[in-house]
């Protein structure tokens, strides 16, 4: 399934919580978990401690989410620059059924496994300017694992769990010192590929579980969305669903350095699991099985474009994001559909023209941006094997981009 590019960096949806004041009652240990629940979600649970990091210069948190016999594994990194103050970032890849390790550990995590020598720091790391979360969803991606073969079908289903999780982790004692609901502090959520599908519901989730919070007294998450490739909302791209699909597969046999690269970059994130931790479940860096729930779901010919405008309408901004090279949906695909978006600031929005933005005095790609809502490209990316990977091809101009989108959008 063809899919248009967008990156919700810009959409998190900024829900800030309530932190308590009160000490923490018991600090996160590396040699256990703490368990951490919230009287909304009472059959979920969230198990964390203190992880080591080749990067130890921030701390670093590891986990699962559970949800009875249902645990999805995360990481979290402390900001380089100002944990205590710094926004967060919510990150999840896409696939369906791919694990937010390929992000991690091979576009702009902390530490990179970019060959065999081993993790190396990545001075490009996204924690150069935020908090960094990262979650390997659905069940049963990278290390999020089912105990008796359950599974996720659906965007809607996922949701469920990623609300939750959102509301525990901000909501905990544990995390005091950093204060995570602060006001004012922002929540961004992004996902890339199969991520643009999900982010605007997930987001939307959050955002409509700050009317409880302000019922009971606590300040509702602050939320910001991003997102690269979200499902089409054209009728356009199902016409063309199968010329797509194929021009895809045709795409990968013509060119075998991309089939290499995807080989290579797999067996890499499979040594890197194992050098994670070795008592962890089994790792798989995409999942077959996922993927196949969500086709026989039909949640892969969803869109989530009514997410989006709502989510402008209610005030969180959206960015979109292509790299320039992406061959499987190009850039001109999200210019079409964020130009056909229906929202209030729809026509002010239209009016905008394409424009360069710089890095070091250079074009880095084209930027346009109205009412809430910012499409951005970056030259010379995404020829990646995951195509719209374009940290990986780009890593400063990546950054870069989040650290203007983080100041407020103007590139």
């Amino acid at each position: 399934m063809c899919t248009a590019a967008v990156s919700l960096l810009g959409a998190f949806l900024l829900v800030a919580v309530h932190a308590s004041q009160q000490p923490i009652a018991h600090a996160l240990r590396f040699d256990e978990f703490a368990t951490l629940r919230h009287r909304l979600y009472p059959s979920h649970a969230v198990r964390v401690k203190k992880t080591k990091h080749c990067d130890g210069e921030v701390n670093a948190y590891s986990g699962y989410i559970d949800n009875e016999a249902k645990h999805l594994w995360f990481e979290f990194f402390e900001s380089r620059r100002d944990p205590a103050n710094d926004d967060i970032v919510f990150k999840t890849n896409g696939g369906p059924g791919t694990s937010s390790a390929l992000g991690l550990y091979m576009e702009h995590g902390p530490c990179l496994f970019l060959d065999e020598t081993g993790p190396q720091r990545n001075p490009y790391s996204w924690n150069e300017r935020a908090n960094v979360l990262y979650i390997h969803q659905p069940v049963n991606v990278g290390f999020s694992y089912a105990e008796h073969g359950e599974s996720v079908y659906t965007t809607e289903e996922a949701v469920r769990d990623i609300a939750a999780f959102i509301t525990i982790l901000f909501d905990s004692e544990h995390f005091v010192h950093l204060n995570l609901a602060a006001p004012g502090r922002k929540l961004h959520m992004t996902g890339e590929s199969y991520g643009g599908r999900y982010i605007p519901l997930f987001a939307s989730a959050i955002l409509d579980r700050n009317a409880q919070r302000v019922q009971d007294g606590r300040e509702p998450i602050s939320l910001v969305h991003h997102a690269r490739r979200l499902v089409s909302i054209h009728d356009w791209l199902l016409r063309n669903a199968v010329y797509c699909s194929t021009w895809r597969s045709d795409a990968y046999h013509t060119n075998n350095h991309l089939r290499q690269d995807e080989t290579s970059a797999s067996t890499m994130l499979q040594r890197s699991a194992k050098h994670v931790h070795r008592s962890l479940c089994p790792f798989h860096v995409r999942s077959p099985t996922a993927a196949m729930r969500f086709q026989q779901s039909g949640d892969y010919i969803r869109g989530s474009y009514e997410y989006i405008a709502s989510l402008l309408e209610r005030g969180v901004r959206v960015l979109a994001y292509n790299g320039a090279y992406d061959f499987v949906c190009s850039w001109s695909g999200t210019q079409r559909w964020t130009d056909a978006l229906e929202w209030s600031g729809a026509e002010a929005y239209r009016a905008t023209k394409l424009q360069d933005w710089e890095v070091d005095g250079q074009s880095a790609g084209w930027w346009r941006g109205a009412s809430g809502m910012t499409f951005v490209t970056i030259h010379a990316a995404g020829l990646w094997y995951e195509r719209e990977a374009a940290p990986y091809d780009k890593p400063k101009e990546a950054l870069v981009m989040l650290q203007r989108w983080l100041d407020g959008g103007k590139f």
